[in-house]
Order: C-alpha cells, then sequence, then structure tokens
C-alpha cells in the first residue's frame, strides 16, 4: 500500500493537503500479470527502457485509477469503488499526482510509485 500526501488547489482556489492511498491486492495482480505477456514489472522495465512517454503515460494512468481507493479505520478493508474513484479522478489530486509522477525526469518516482502499490510477495 502506497500512501501519498498530495498538495492541491481546490475549485475553490484553496490549498489543500489530503493523503491519498493506493493499492493493488494479490487477486487484481494476478489479473493484471495475465493481460501482460511478461507480467506487470517487466512491461513497465520495457516502457521504461524505451523511453515511450505515452505508453508510460497510460499505463500509470491505469494503475492509479485501478489502485486508488481508502483503508478502513480497523485497517481490515481496502474500499475501492465508484464513489471513491470519482472523487479522487475528478479533483486536482489526480492531475497533480500525475504531473509529479512525470515530472521527474528520471522516472524514479514512477519507479518508487509502482513498488509500493503492488504486493509485495
Amino acid at each position: 500500500m502506497y500512501k501519498k500526501r498530495i498538495t492541491f488547489k481546490n475549485y475553490n482556489g484553496e490549498e489543500i493537503s489530503e493523503d491519498y492511498y493506493f493499492n493493488i491486492n494479490k487477486a487484481e495482480m494476478l489479473e493484471l500479470e495475465a493481460q501482460y505477456k511478461d507480467g506487470l514489472k517487466t512491461h513497465l522495465q520495457e516502457l521504461l527502457e524505451k523511453e515511450d512517454t505515452k505508453s508510460i503515460f497510460e499505463f500509470i494512468k491505469l494503475l492509479i485509477l485501478l489502485s486508488v481507493g481508502k483503508k478502513s479505520d480497523d485497517g481490515r478493508l481496502f474500499i475501492k469503488n465508484d464513489t471513491i474513484l470519482n472523487d479522487f479522478q475528478y479533483s486536482e489530486a489526480y492531475p497533480t499526482l500525475l504531473y509529479d509522477l512525470f515530472a521527474d525526469e528520471t522516472l524514479e518516482s514512477i519507479k518508487i510509485f509502482f513498488e509500493h502499490i503492488i504486493p509485495s510477495e
């Protein structure tokens, strides 16, 4: 799980800092792995090596939108639904995160994000 504090201006012009959570569980990981011939990690590595910015961008957008959710107070649940997705996607937090990930020319931020959202096992 990846916890990221994102600071952005809302549509009233107020600066807000909020914590957002991103996670891909083992079942989701298996489903994603099946979609990519050599697996997720290899796919991302190939995109990074080719410096295929458009494909990297689309892949990271997919991972962000698949992984955003909210952790329950007791830590038992990681909830993903259309309301949580829409609240994130249609706020300025989403473009701010994308910009921050791609502003790093070394793409290290993307690698860190990826490594933290996938299961560690």
